[in-house]
């Protein structure tokens, strides 16, 4: 359990874009899938005990690409967006650092996956 006090901790559950190189070098045997399956897992405990409150901080990072190049990020963002948000009814916590207008594509390309959240 996330939150076993009385203290008033929230968090968000996701993957930042520099640290997306997670999906590709998860746990030995885990898939991307898996482990965005994980994160699901992770966010629905975290509902039931009151603390998640958020899906993020997820989106895109296009200054610091030696942590994860724009694939990578490209890729996670939307397999995040596709599932986490419209699993759980959470609103988004973005991410967005000159990525022009690509964010907000993907976004508008994924709407029904999210409008819904939050």
């Amino acid at each position: 359990r996330l939150n076993q006090t009385d203290c008033e901790l929230y968090c968000t559950v996701g993957v930042h874009p520099t640290r997306c190189m997670e999906f590709e070098n998860s746990e030995v045997g885990k898939t991307a899938d898996e482990h965005a399956q994980a994160l699901l897992d992770i966010t629905k405990d975290g509902i039931r005990d009151g603390v998640v409150v958020a899906v993020g901080e997820l989106g895109l990072d296009y200054d610091r690409l030696q942590f994860c190049p724009k694939d990578v990020q490209r890729e996670n963002f939307v397999r995040q967006l596709l599932t986490l948000p419209s699993e759980t009814g959470l609103p988004l916590f973005l991410h967005n650092r000159n990525v022009g207008e690509e964010l907000l594509e993907l976004l508008v390309e994924h709407r029904e996956k999210w409008e819904n959240a939050g």
